[in-house]
């Protein structure tokens, strides 16, 4: 079975659709199958504590909920991407935080993106991640931070709400060293999900 790679583009586009393009460009020209952005409401997802810090960004020093806001994509932006990766062709989606995000996501592209993505940070937010299932759309959730009896509840959830849904095992160090991969938890939550299907299906 071929894998489905997706690359990472987050918010690593500084707001520039010229970046955009070209880390588009790049994906396809290397052969992945899709491109991921994050969709976040800053006022949301920012803790309270951090909001106000004052952080150098490439406009200059901003408080840190400011520059989480001057990251985020608009329609228009959005709107772009899905014609241009339509053009490639390659698929496009994105990571989701919020119900917000999650309501546009849906409104404007519900036909256009193959699946929702919900971020590690996001695991334990129960109403997101029955929200965002109950769309119909796959769900393709990152575990990474989680332990496992979160993960555990994440996924009786999905097996609950969601049409269909992907485990991701990760690590929330970027680049990850190589001997912090732990590569064998994949064939653990593989059987881990099967067994937990096999029971709530009998």
């Amino acid at each position: 079975m071929k894998p489905y790679l997706i690359a990472e583009i987050g918010i690593n586009h500084n707001q520039d659709m010229q970046i955009i393009k070209k880390l588009i460009d790049a994906s396809f020209a290397i052969g992945w199958d899709c491109v991921k952005f994050q969709k976040k409401t800053p006022n949301l997802c920012v803790p309270e504590e951090q909001k106000y810090k004052l952080k150098s960004t490439p406009w200059g020093v901003m408080t840190y909920l400011d520059y989480k806001n001057k990251l985020e994509l608009k329609i228009d932006d959005y709107i772009f991407i899905n014609k241009y990766c339509k053009s490639k062709p390659i698929d496009w989606s994105a990571s989701i935080w919020d119900l917000q995000s999650l309501d546009f996501m849906i409104k404007y592209f519900e036909n256009d993106i193959p699946f929702i993505k919900i971020p590690s940070a996001k695991l334990t937010d129960f109403e997101l991640l029955t929200i965002a299932a109950q769309t119909g759309k796959p769900i393709y959730l990152s575990t990474g931070m989680s332990t496992l009896d979160e993960i555990d509840t994440a996924v009786q959830i999905l097996e609950i709400h969601a049409s269909n849904f992907v485990l991701f095992h990760c690590n929330s160090s970027y680049p990850a060293p190589s001997n912090e991969l732990n590569l064998r938890l994949i064939p653990f939550y593989k059987k881990k999900v099967w067994l937990y299907c096999r029971l709530f299906w009998a």
